[in-house]
């Protein structure tokens, strides 16, 4: 599962852009919990809480997705992307 402050907005982004399909969510409108599928893939999305903070952006997970032509889909997203170059801090 991964984790996200902005639910609504990511899950957009998984369907547009990638052929997911949200088939889960909770509550509707702006969830806390949704479920996502693209085929045989599925991939979970959760609101940050007490027992999880979320202070700052930071890896929550990590997901493989083996795709054809994978060229072609980060073509289509570069003039979107913001990539951050920058050395990671230490805690």
């Amino acid at each position: 599962m991964l984790a996200t402050t902005e639910r609504s907005r990511t899950i957009e982004f998984y369907e547009r852009n990638l052929g997911f399909e949200c088939r889960g969510k909770w509550p509707e409108g702006e969830p806390c919990w949704a479920s996502i599928f693209n085929g045989d893939v599925e991939i979970a999305f959760s609101t940050p809480n007490a027992h999880n903070p979320f202070e700052k952006e930071t890896q929550t997970g990590s997901i493989y997705l083996y795709v054809d032509g994978v060229e072609e889909i980060w073509e289509k997203l570069k003039p979107d992307c913001a990539i951050d170059t920058s050395a990671p801090q230490r805690r």
